[in-house]
């Protein structure tokens, strides 16, 4: 549908790795339209603020002169520190024990919290409630409406 509207992807992958089997990036099916972005701050530690930006092979030389104009980079250190740990295996060890803490935080809440509704990822930072009374106000259209930008 993407496609055939011409429609551009971003997709925001930074807590997919705290997914023990997450799905296939929208990147892998639609490349030549998705922008993926993803960070290991989420998946390793918050101070580790390095982040990696997949885009479409046509933004290239758009993302460069972007890039170059704002005088945006990122900590030499940091970065040198993530690609340490993703060679030696401490950023796998790190998410590891991140999936390992927030499941365990999952079943804390649920035992405790266990009788109200909501939805989780088993390994989710997250937990989200649902509301005994219908969500949608009676000012609500239910017919869609087409946006304007």
């Amino acid at each position: 549908m993407c496609r055939e509207y011409g429609v551009t992807i971003v997709e925001n992958a930074a807590l997919a790795p705290l997914v023990a089997a997450p799905p296939p990036p929208l990147a892998r099916l639609a490349p030549e339209r998705t922008w993926h972005i993803t960070s290991l701050s989420k998946a390793t530690v918050p101070a580790l603020r390095v982040g990696f930006l997949r885009a479409p092979a046509t933004a290239r030389r758009t993302l460069e002169t972007a890039a170059a104009a704002t005088v945006w980079s990122g900590s030499p250190l940091l970065a040198e520190i993530a690609v340490q740990w993703i060679a030696d295996g401490t950023a796998t060890a790190i998410r590891d024990a991140r999936r390992a803490e927030a499941a365990a935080r999952q079943r804390l809440a649920a035992d405790k919290l266990g009788r109200w509704p909501y939805r989780a990822h088993p390994t989710a930072y997250f937990r989200g409630s649902r509301s005994r009374r219908s969500a949608a106000p009676s000012s609500w259209s239910s017919r869609p409406t087409r946006a304007t930008c």
